[in-house]
């Protein structure tokens, strides 16, 4: 094949591009057009009449498969490849490249490399000859924000429906696990349920969306009811102003069953008195993990009497929470350490005065003992004014029916 066309080739392949790439896509034509005249006319000065023009071959591949296989393939020849493989390895970690990620690269007539494409998800690179090395230049990317509303109505599950409407699995889950706190999507699920989001994407000209974000979104449902919330600063309300997270987990474990409830009068397994148990206890494997039910502070961890090893947590608005007889605790515990919903305390075990292992887990607040399984719901936090307008407006935008 001729230089030419070759180059008509590459010039079909970027028209086919999309246009936001168009401009770029036309300077790497430049560079490859540049670069294949300096080769014609150096080998204009010293080649034999009688033998075929230079040739030069667009290749294109991903990293889905190594870099230097795919190279040999394309014939690029060695001291190419080694030099063209180490300038890329000192702008990328290879290793952590995968099959989105991908290449495209021009070789000119003794199988060098004349020209190097190299795109992630969100950084573009060109390399270009440098006597026997490779020079390197970053590409800017231009990134762009979009919304749009997505809708659909359940026929067997929430991931079926969401799926059928071109979500990826990324935006289902989160979708699910922004409204845990309020629909269990495992037993709430009717035909006919009605959900809708409006998905903000964030762009990238190289194809990829680097972040999906759920700026609003609703789930009406013949057992869930209407839930609807939007996002403001970094958390989700509903429309009253009222942050759609508990404040607290629903266990602080995964348990197999709860043996003994919250009681003012329960006969004490092992010291046979009647006695307050004033709080839950969760049979479980020892060594399960154990953790905390919300934000808060280590107030206190160590070996406390018939308590066994015990921490105890301090959270907002009064709130105190106990972990009992556990069999060791997290790493790097101490007093004073801030834990986030969720974070390790400790292990299930069986310290103290106990019968076997499982978690006591005992809640108060304002030094009074609460039943944790019979709490209502705990909001994490509430804005209003400006704040609570703007989430208004924004779960207005969401259709509340498949007609809207």
């Amino acid at each position: 094949m001729s230089d030419k066309k070759a180059i008509k080739e590459i010039i079909i392949r970027k028209l086919k591009s999309s246009t936001d790439r168009l401009l770029f896509e036309i300077f790497v034509l430049f560079l490859v057009v540049i670069s294949t005249v300096a080769v014609q006319i150096k080998y204009s000065l010293i080649a034999d009449p009688e033998q075929p023009e230079p040739v030069t071959q667009f290749s294109e591949g991903n990293f889905g498969e190594i870099l230097d296989v795919q190279l040999k393939r394309a014939g690029v020849e060695a001291k190419s490849r080694a030099a063209l493989e180490y300038a890329v390895s000192k702008k990328v970690n290879v290793r952590k490249l995968r099959q989105n990620d991908r290449f495209e690269f021009v070789t000119g007539p003794e199988q060098q490399i004349v020209v190097f494409l190299l795109e992630t998800a969100d950084r573009r690179f060109l390399f270009t000859p440098d006597d026997e090395k490779y020079k390197s230049e970053e590409i800017k990317v231009k990134v762009e924000k979009n919304s749009r509303i997505f809708k659909g109505t359940i026929k067997d599950s929430l991931w079926g429906s969401m799926s059928e409407a071109g979500l990826p699995p990324v935006v289902i889950m989160r979708f699910a696990d922004i409204f845990r706190w309020t629909v269990d999507f495992l037993t709430d699920t009717r035909e006919g349920d009605f959900w809708a989001a409006e998905i903000e994407e964030t762009a990238a000209d190289t194809g990829s969306v680097l972040e999906y974000r759920i700026m609003a979104l609703l789930y009406n449902g013949r057992a869930a009811g209407r839930n609807a919330v939007a996002l403001y600063g970094g958390d989700y309300y509903d429309s009253s102003g009222k942050g759609v997270k508990n404040m607290f987990l629903r266990a602080p474990l995964v348990y197999s069953r709860i043996s003994s409830h919250f009681s003012l009068k329960r006969m004490h397994p092992v010291k046979k008195v009647v006695r307050p148990h004033l709080g839950t206890d969760y049979a479980a494997p020892s060594g399960t993990p154990v953790s905390t039910v919300a934000d808060g502070v280590v107030k206190y961890y160590g070996k406390k009497g018939q308590n066994g090893n015990m921490v105890v947590m301090k959270h907002a608005q009064g709130y105190e929470t106990y972990y009992l007889h556990l069999s060791r605790f997290a790493k790097n515990m101490r007093a004073g350490k801030k834990l986030k919903q969720g974070e390790l305390v400790g292990y299930v075990g069986n310290t103290g005065i106990s019968t076997g292992p499982h978690l006591d887990f005992r809640i108060k607040l304002k030094g009074r003992a609460l039943n944790f399984e019979k709490m209502k719901k705990v909001s994490s936090g509430s804005i209003s004014g400006a704040a609570k307008k703007q989430v208004q407006e924004l779960i207005g935008r969401l259709p509340e029916n498949n007609q809207q």
